[in-house]
């Protein structure tokens, strides 16, 4: 009699994933006061998209929400439906992990071509705030969450 393969929830991918969902939803640059202050700009993840302005760079951000989200609901789904493969698991928790890297390079390179960012100043991890670095957690996190199994 075979070994039938069991899908456990994987808390670290879902740790990662709500990460990069949570990360999203933050405030993700700020910028210097001339008193000395910080204020996070009203750049939330769902500021970035608008299709009307920049549309690659929309499209990175919808990426790295979509990723996120989809993982997220991948993780669970698998974790209720029993008929789903192991294997099977782990790539598609692989490939919502790239999707939301890929969102992320997009707006990583196009950050220097908005005239928004020219007006804040040079570097995108200069004025990086809570948002990015959450995202940016949440990508190792899952990454690490898709081979370690617990």
């Amino acid at each position: 009699m075979a070994k039938k393969s069991k899908v456990s929830l994987n808390f670290i991918f879902l740790i990662g994933m709500a990460l990069i969902i949570i990360g999203f939803c933050v405030p993700l640059f700020f910028y210097k006061m001339p008193g000395g202050g910080i204020k996070a700009v009203n750049t939330l993840g769902f500021d970035l998209i608008n299709f009307d302005r920049d549309s690659s760079f929309s499209l990175g951000a919808l990426l790295i929400f979509l990723g996120g989200c989809l993982g997220a609901v991948i993780e669970l789904v698998c974790v209720f439906v029993k008929k789903i493969k192991p294997s099977l698991k782990v790539i598609l928790e692989l490939l919502c992990v790239v999707l939301s890297v890929v969102g992320g390079l997009i707006v990583f390179i196009k950050f220097n071509d908005n005239n928004l960012t020219k007006f804040i100043g040079k570097g995108f991890f200069k004025h990086a705030f809570v948002g990015i670095y959450m995202i940016i957690a949440g990508w190792v996190v899952g990454l690490l969450g898709s081979f370690i199994k617990k």
